[in-house]
């Protein structure tokens, strides 16, 4: 739930706070107040940051994807939770890390990625509020949060996933270790399916052989906009990439959104 009560955070930006418990523990993370900007008239203070675009700035809220995963490690008999739990994951589009820091609480050790921006001046001050203190052993940059552990780092789907420039930023925190790739609601743009099936599919290409869990709320056909990415195109694509794709059905009671696991085919099956 969100609070009605504006902050301004010493990044410069209006926020507001979403909270929720998993498992008796609290997660209390800040989001863009985005409707404060309209309001008011201000600029947004990342407008001119060369990693920043519509994408970066819509990923700083919390969505009905993120929601519905979130729902699901609530309960931990579920698959979600299965899969995650003692893993190490990497998630994709993390956004405010409300999500990650769900996971880690629910004994994943999960690396939250985004575009270094958001990931500065968002997903890592929600990991610094919401850790345990002590550091998990992983090392620097790694916290423990709940049964797990979490870190931040960024990762720019149209760059590489081993750009030695990226890799420099995550401080160790390499995401080619991942066994998950999380990722929730993070494709809805067209423009966003090429750069992040590019990303997802190299990731899945790492030497412990992951798999994607991708949460995918379906917008193409609300008719706001022929911006927004099909469902069946995301699949479509990853199918060419030599992915195979597993439907799990809808996921959360109110949220609308679809869970897939992807994962690729044998090693003859890739491009």
């Amino acid at each position: 739930m969100a609070s009605s009560t504006p902050e301004t955070t010493p990044q410069g930006f209006k926020a507001v706070s979403v909270e929720t418990t998993l498992r008796g523990r609290k997660i209390r993370v800040l989001r863009k107040d985005l409707e404060a900007d309209d309001l008011d008239g201000s600029q947004d203070p990342f407008f001119f940051d060369a990693d920043y675009d519509v994408a970066a700035s819509t990923g700083m809220v919390v969505w009905e994807g993120s929601w519905a995963l979130v729902e699901a490690l609530a309960d931990p008999e579920s698959w979600v939770s299965a899969k995650l739990r003692g893993a190490r994951v990497v998630e994709l589009g993390a956004g405010t890390g409300l999500l990650g820091l769900c996971a880690a609480v629910a004994g994943a050790d999960v690396l939250m990625t985004d575009v270094p921006a958001v990931v500065s001046e968002m997903l890592a001050p929600n990991l610094a509020a919401n850790a345990d203190g002590d550091a998990a052993g992983g090392g620097a940059p790694w916290a423990r949060v709940g049964d797990g552990s979490a870190a931040a780092a960024p990762l720019d789907w149209h760059r590489a996933v081993d750009d030695p420039a990226q890799l420099a930023a995550s401080h160790g925190a390499d995401p080619r270790d991942a066994e998950v790739v999380l990722a929730a609601e993070c494709v809805w743009l067209k423009d966003l399916v090429a750069p992040f099936v590019e990303t997802v599919v190299a990731l899945l290409r790492g030497p412990k052989r992951p798999s994607c869990v991708l949460s995918f709320r379906e917008r193409a056909n609300d008719g706001a906009t022929g911006a927004f990415a099909a469902g069946a195109a995301v699949m479509a694509e990853f199918a060419a990439r030599g992915c195979d794709v597993r439907e799990h059905g809808p996921i959360g009671t109110a949220h609308r959104a679809t869970l897939y696991e992807i994962t690729l085919r044998s090693r003859g099956g890739e491009n």
